[in-house]
């Protein structure tokens, strides 16, 4: 039987709809802390309402119950409140200030994280939507599962590592974007060259992270591989640490029938590493990488021309180019109106543009030639504007916006 004076005392706290708010709980003693679990055990099975507001406005504090059936639950404040046990409610959780800590399983419930806001912990979790930080708690060398994670252009991963092994993310889908931030505890060690972090693990991975933050700025440089089931990082180099100062472009695997290059904007360096793509690719995407340094101006053409005849085209087996990631800097590259950086599509072929930010240039002027007849330009829904309105495409193409733009085509 509850007991009655217990939901008496909380009931003015803890309700649907209303505001839990743990700063007037005094979690200072161990009884004042019984006390909360066994209210919240009762209110979490006994109270009907579908929504529950979760305020910690300072600090930390556990919640040991577990709550149950059609219920979300909104967490406010600037403090951290941390789930110890299982949550098999089904309705969203959405952190919208402060910090979820999850240690349990929510195997039924999605997550949203507002842009501001953070999710932590070593549990598991459904699904994870996230504009804020996600980051792995426990000791370095820690996991978290998150079944299906959709980080979106804003959102982070933080990632901590030293010389031995490094925190994880176990996923069964991931479409990777965002910052990957990476903290290095050299534990009297630095990583040696050579070392591969698994740090994205599981299942079917798309994207990669559009931006690399080294937090404390050990003496370590990184680089990076991936393919659709691992996303890892690879020590570099030796000490000290420097930052990129090159532009590079990588070309990655062909998967199928689709190939995924990068290209990682730094300091002044060239497109050298382009390589044409076999017959077999249907789909090129191109993901833009901000290395953390501002880019100069480029003064060197890709590989892809190396003869003095008419630049050439991607082969015309490539029906769709993907240009994703952040191109923020991507227009000193082609300063000076001197077409540069990216292979010039065939006839007929659909550019996508799929960007978490672009440049103020006009993409029309990225390549190393003029878009060929029949090109259709598309800006996908969630791209940022990459100011294709103020140009029509050359030789009839077409331009179809998924998406609003500004200023209005």
């Amino acid at each position: 039987m509850p007991n009655k004076n217990l939901f008496a005392y909380f009931a003015p706290i803890i309700r649907g709809n209303d505001i839990v708010n743990l700063k007037k709980l005094s979690l200072q003693s161990i009884v004042c802390k019984m006390i909360m679990v066994l209210a919240c055990s009762w209110l979490c099975h006994n109270v009907s309402a579908s929504t529950f507001n979760i305020d910690v406005p300072e600090g930390s504090a556990e919640f040991s119950g577990d709550l149950t059936g059609n219920v979300s639950v909104n967490k406010i404040g600037a403090g951290t409140l941390v789930y110890t046990e299982d949550q098999p409610y089904t309705g969203v959780t959405n952190v919208l200030e402060g910090t979820l800590g999850n240690n349990g399983s929510m195997q039924s419930s999605a997550v949203r994280v507002s842009l501001g806001a953070s999710y932590t912990g070593t549990g598991e979790v459904l699904v994870l939507n996230s504009d804020g930080d996600v980051a792995i708690g426990g000791a370095v060398g820690s996991s978290s599962t998150v079944h299906d994670y959709r980080p979106s252009p804003s959102s982070s991963l933080s990632i901590r590592l030293n010389s031995l092994t490094s925190d994880w993310l176990t996923v069964d889908r991931a479409a990777l974007t965002g910052a990957l931030k990476v903290y290095v505890d050299t534990d009297g060690h630095y990583p040696t060259t050579g070392t591969i972090y698994r740090i994205v693990r599981g299942g079917l991975s798309t994207g990669i992270f559009t931006s690399f933050v080294n937090v404390n700025e050990a003496n370590v440089t990184f680089d990076y591989e991936y393919d659709n089931d691992e996303y890892c990082l690879v020590v570099i180099g030796d000490v000290p640490y420097v930052r990129p100062t090159r532009t590079s472009y990588r070309p990655g695997l062909l998967l199928g029938d689709c190939r995924r290059d990068t290209i990682e904007t730094g300091c002044a360096g060239g497109f050298s590493g382009f390589t044409v793509p076999y017959s077999a690719c249907k789909e090129l995407h191109i993901s833009f990488m901000r290395s953390g340094t501002v880019a100069a101006a480029n003064t060197i053409l890709t590989n892809s021309y190396t003869g003095s005849d008419a630049v050439p085209y991607l082969p015309t087996t490539v029906d769709d180019l993907w240009l994703e990631g952040d191109a923020t800097d991507f227009a000193t590259l082609v300063s000076g109106g001197v077409q540069y950086g990216l292979p010039t599509p065939g006839v007929k072929t659909t550019i996508h543009f799929l960007l978490s930010a672009a440049p103020t240039t006009s993409p029309l002027t990225w390549f190393q030639g003029a878009l060929p007849s029949g090109c259709r330009l598309v800006i996908e829904p969630g791209s940022a504007d990459p100011f294709i309105n103020t140009v029509l495409p050359l030789a009839g193409g077409h331009i179809i916006i998924g998406a609003p733009v500004a200023p209005e085509a």
